[in-house]
Parts: structure tokens; C-alpha cells; sequence
């Protein structure tokens, strides 16, 4: 609290809970992103993808670990140039999949969306 009786406002400069997980197999490479979503976090999520660049032909980027996604790190992912060189072999899941990519880029709606009529076709859910 503060003297004027209101909650205490906290600054944050980092989020130091972020984590990337990789795992690579055959020509995919995955990555698990755990914490919080932050222009820092966005900076080492794109640090990462230029480090893989090359080696993976396609990138899938796992969000359904991310506790939550500041607008800064939104704006810092999405205006980068090189994600926006990398968008076409770029795939998101996950909850926070869909504000993540970028233009040019996959976005794979979870399974609890998607349902198949007799005619395996598949529908989406309507909120």
C-alpha cells in the first residue's frame, strides 16, 4: 500500500520468468514458451529464431504455457524484420498463438475448437 491508502503500482522492466523450451526432430523445430510475454522476451524469442535459422524448415512456436502478453513484446515480435522474413515457415499454438503471428504466418486452433460433422468436415466453434 501506499501512503495514500491505494495499492502500490510496480514497475516492470523484464520479465525474468520467461523461458524458451527447444526441441528439434527431423525438420521441425519446436519451441514451448513458458512466463511472461514482454519486449525482452520478445527479443530472446527472436535471437532464437535467427540462431535456427537455416537448420528447421519449419518452426512450430507453443503458447500455451505463457502466463500472460504485454503489447510491448507484441509490437517488438511483430515489427521485427527478421520475423517478418521468417513468417512463412512460422506455425503458433496455443492460447496466445493467434495475437503472436505475425502476417504470412500458421495459426493451429486447438482441438476443442474445431469439430467434425459426419462428412469429416470440420467446423469451428462459435464463442
Amino acid at each position: 500500500m501506499t501512503k495514500g491508502g491505494g495499492p502500490a503500482i510496480r514497475r516492470r522492466t523484464m520479465a525474468s520468468n520467461f523461458r524458451i523450451y527447444c526441441h528439434q526432430n527431423r525438420d521441425n523445430l519446436h519451441l514451448k514458451l513458458m512466463g511472461d510475454f514482454d519486449g525482452s522476451s520478445a527479443y530472446e524469442l527472436i535471437n532464437t529464431l535467427k540462431k535456427y535459422r537455416g537448420i528447421a524448415r519449419r518452426v512450430f512456436i507453443h503458447t500455451c504455457f505463457l502466463s500472460s502478453v504485454y503489447s510491448f513484446g507484441l509490437d517488438v515480435f511483430q515489427k521485427s524484420c527478421t520475423i517478418k522474413k521468417l513468417s512463412r515457415i512460422l506455425t503458433f499454438t496455443g492460447e496466445y498463438g493467434n495475437k503472436l503471428a505475425p502476417h504470412g504466418s500458421i495459426f493451429l486452433k486447438s482441438k476443442s475448437e474445431v469439430f467434425y460433422d459426419n462428412d469429416n468436415r470440420y467446423h469451428i466453434k462459435k464463442a
